[in-house]
């Protein structure tokens, strides 16, 4: 991995925007005053590619960061193609983060983000081919965490040496050996039953085959035993259709003797009733003088009524004219008595209408005035509000600036507490032993800066007291008019009101005059009855016509009554005439009757005797059947048994059948079987190949002697060839002495003797570690599976003497063929000229800031 861009806004002390380029850097010193952001630089790189660095929370984002939103874009270059990560964090919210890949063009980013933040983490460490933890042992030798790898156990190391030497897949390799051969166990274990279910089947044969020879006998005997009873069962069936068909013509002939009888009966009733009929007709002959005469009056009466008719007819229409003529006299003096007391009524109004509006005028002249004043005093409100809002903004920028100060004070306090702390010790930011003149002199410039920053926060509180103030009269006077605001609107909605009932006023008093012309002419009509004059003339003419007509109602009425009367008369008539006509039919029809009910009784004495025979002919046959219940219960039970035979003796044929089957299926499964544990055995060998005792311990003891020799090569140019050190894989238990025990310790050798790694410290310590990191870099740059082309030195200079030092740049410079780049953090300024580069961070009021200086 090779950087080529680094931007940072809103991340730890980084505020404003500040951007790193890396194009024509190769080894270079990133150097500035402690707390300057020299490793905040460095966190941001990880936190970027890996979500990981000092904090991951909320904690990383600048208090005066933009929008609260930490964000870092950091592009590199790896197996010769360009990737951009971009990572940003806003408060309270969760991690986003993009991953692009430089298009074939080599300007356009092509999008490699996947829909979760998990899954775009791991694409980047797919694509990198290790996470954060290999990341920082191997490449980044952060402040803190130089003895990463060399400060865990003996078996911690080996585990973090196994990942950077990227032996994590053969664990990958080790566990599909095992499914597989989990899988070839649990089918070997059901091959195993199958084979036993055949073998237990296939001694069983004897029995089968004996069962088999009886059910064919079974079956056979069942068969003869059903055709027997099915025999018997279709001859009962056969008498018993005969004898259905018996009983059928017996109810036949019954039914026909039933009808015929009904028909008789039929005939006899029509008989008696012509007979009266007749006789009826004669008695109504007897009366016909009577009839007669009745019918000519009635003739007479309807002559008359016709005339009478008629002038009823002349006299209803003349007397329904008469009525509506009358009609409409009255209701047009209706009308217009209730026009004459609409308009005296609206005459009283209009005399209030004008009443009311000379007391309105004034009223409308005292809101107008009240209006006009209240608008002259509101229009100061803009303006104050305005100026309310630049008080409030002049106030906050005081807010902010006592807010920078107190974090500037309290930034120089922790700085003074730990020169105090450090009384003896070395300096933080010179690297010199602090003695009680150093202590004191620090210490004092700490204390006026101290006292120079509280000045500034008194005068800036002062200020903002005084804001304070004015922003409360200010508030207090816009308080106050925005009271007459809603009053001045209250008074407009009032004054708008009243023009309103002065309009409507005024417009119900136009047209009036014409309106009171009316009204006298209204009062001359009804005064002198002087309306309606055709109408009035067309009604004398009516009751002259009436009149003259001379239409007696009574007379008319007497001989409707009469009419009544006689009602009958015309209808007895008709019978009379009816009767005459229907005496000579009727009696010749009586004589056809009685002739076809005589051969009728004949026909019944026939069927009579048809149907005694035919039930005679069925009990005889009835008493002949034999139970057809019992031979079909018969024919049933048989044919179960033949079904129940039949299908004992499939049963067994399948049974015996079966046998072969099985047979075959053993010689194949029993085969399968042993394929199978073959292959149990096979995935278990490799299971232990792949295991930690297996190829990844070959590897690991591969690699450590290359790492060592690596590491030797530095640690004796560090130490002047004093020191050197040896790895040991292997150890043995103290209560189990025969076993071997799998180990990573670290044994030093130096003019003093050999010790284990834990037994040094300080700058010694720091040589070791260094030397041993660099190995491990140099050899993961060697590999082909993770190439690191960027090495990173964040601590251990200020541990170190001059001449301690001076072998580091040495050691830094003697390997610099093998990197793309180097990049070595410092704040000691003996160091600066002995990189070709430096990397110069600033921290400021607005945040820390970066510049390249060739």
């Amino acid at each position: 991995m090779i950087p080529v861009k680094l931007t940072i806004s809103g991340f730890l002390s980084y505020h404003e925007p500040a951007e790193l380029d890396f194009t024509g850097i190769h080894v270079a010193c990133i150097s500035g005053r402690n707390g300057a952001g020299k490793s905040a630089m460095l966190d941001a790189i990880t936190w970027a590619l890996f979500g990981e660095a000092r904090k991951s929370d909320d904690s990383i984002i600048n208090n005066m960061a933009e929008d609260n939103t930490a964000k870092v874009d950091f592009e590199f270059i790896y197996e010769n193609t360009n990737y951009l990560v971009r990572r940003q964090k806003t408060k309270g919210k969760s991690v986003v983060v993009d991953f692009f890949v430089r298009g074939p063009d080599g300007e356009s980013w092509k999008t490699l983000t996947e829909k979760r933040a998990g899954d775009t983490n791991k694409r980047i460490c797919s694509t990198l081919h290790m996470d954060y933890k290999t990341f920082i042992n191997a490449s980044f030798f952060l402040q803190g965490k130089a003895d990463q790898f060399t400060g865990q156990n003996a078996a911690d190391r080996k585990k973090i040496l196994s990942t950077i030497l990227n032996l994590d897949v053969w664990e990958i390799y080790k566990s599909r050996a095992s499914e597989k051969r989990k899988l070839a166990e649990g089918n070997a274990s059901y091959l195993k039953g199958l084979i036993d279910e055949a073998d237990a089947e296939l001694r069983q044969e004897p029995v089968l085959r004996e069962a088999l020879s009886a059910a064919e006998t079974r079956a056979a005997e069942a068969e003869k035993a059903y055709k027997d009873a099915d025999e018997k069962w279709q001859i009962a069936k056969a008498n018993e259709a005969s004898l259905k068909a018996l009983k059928e013509n017996a109810e036949r002939k019954q039914q026909e003797e039933i009808k015929q009888e009904r028909q008789i009966r039929d005939q006899q009733n029509v008989l008696s009733l012509r007979s009266r009929e007749l006789a009826g007709l004669r008695s109504e002959l007897a009366n016909a003088e009577t009839i007669e005469k009745n019918y000519r009056d009635l003739l007479s009466l309807r002559d008359r009524l016709d005339q009478l008719t008629a002038a009823a007819a002349a006299f209803g229409r003349l007397e329904n004219e008469r009525v509506r003529l009358e009609a409409m006299i009255s209701g047009s003096e209706k009308q217009l008595r209730f026009e004459y007391s609409r308009l005296t009524q609206e005459k009283g109004e209009q005399e209030q209408i004008r009443q009311e509006l000379r007391s309105l005028e004034p009223l409308r002249e005292n809101t107008a005035q009240t209006v006009e004043t209240l608008t002259k005093t509101c229009a100061e409100l803009p303006a104050l509000r305005e100026e309310l809002t630049a008080i409030s903004d002049e106030g906050n920028v005081y807010k902010g600036n006592i807010f920078h100060f107190e974090e500037k004070e309290r930034e120089i306090r922790e700085k003074l507490e730990q020169f105090l702390a450090n009384q003896g010790g070395i300096c933080p930011t010179c690297g010199r032993e602090m003695d009680a003149e150093h202590c004191r002199i620090h210490s004092g410039e700490l204390k006026n800066q101290i006292a120079g920053i509280r000045k500034e926060i008194d005068s800036n509180k002062a200020k903002r007291e005084a804001m304070a103030m004015k922003y409360r009269g200010c508030s207090g006077r816009i308080k106050q008019l925005e009271a007459q605001e809603k009053e001045l609107t209250a008074r407009r909605v009032d004054l708008t009101k009243i023009e309103q009932q002065i309009k409507s006023y005024n417009e119900r008093l136009s047209g009036w005059e014409e309106r009171e012309k009316r009204l006298a002419v209204v009062e001359q009509l009804l005064q002198n009855n002087d309306f309606c004059p055709e109408e009035r003339q067309r009604l004398q003419s009516i009751n002259t016509e009436i009149a003259e007509l001379g239409y007696d109602r009574r007379e008319h009425e007497r001989l409707n009554a009469a009419k009544n009367a006689l009602a009958g008369a015309e209808n007895e008539h008709q019978k009379l005439i009816a009767a005459q006509s229907r005496i000579e039919p009727l009696e010749r029809e009586i004589s056809e009757k009685q002739t076809l009910l005589t051969e009728s009784q004949e026909q019944l004495k026939r069927v009579q005797e048809e149907r005694s025979q035919a039930e005679a002919d069925y009990q005889n046959l009835r008493s002949l059947m034999p139970d057809l219940r019992q031979i079909e219960n018969e024919r049933i039970r048989t044919n179960q048994e033949r079904d129940r035979a039949n299908k004992e003796l499939g049963q067994a044929e399948q049974r015996v059948k079966h046998l072969d089957d099985a047979r075959e299926s053993l010689k194949d499964r029993d085969a399968e079987y042993k394929e199978k544990l073959l292959e149990i055995r096979r995935y278990k060998d490799l299971e232990k190949a792949f295991g930690k005792d297996g190829i990844p311990a070959l590897l690991i003891e591969q690699a450590i002697p290359e790492i060592e020799e690596q590491a030797n090569e530095v640690l004796q140019q560090l130490s002047n060839g004093s020191m050197s050190l040896q790895f040991i894989t292997q150890g043995s238990y103290k209560s189990k002495k025969d076993e071997v025990k799998e180990t990573l310790d670290i044994l030093i050798q130096d003019p003093y003797g050999v010790r284990e790694y834990e037994m040094f410290s300080g700058g010694e310590a720091f040589r070791i570690n260094f030397s041993i990191r660099l190995a491990l870099s140099k050899i993961l740059a060697q590999r082909a599976g993770s190439r690191l082309q960027t090495l990173v030195i964040d601590e251990g200079f200020g541990s170190q003497d001059d001449e301690g030092r001076a072998r580091l740049a040495e050691a830094i410079t003697a390997v610099r063929s093998e990197f793309e780049k180097i990049l070595v953090i410092t704040h000691l300024s003996e160091l600066k000229e002995a990189f070709p580069s430096r990397i110069e961070v600033e921290k400021t009021a607005d945040g820390s800031h970066i510049e390249v200086i060739p």
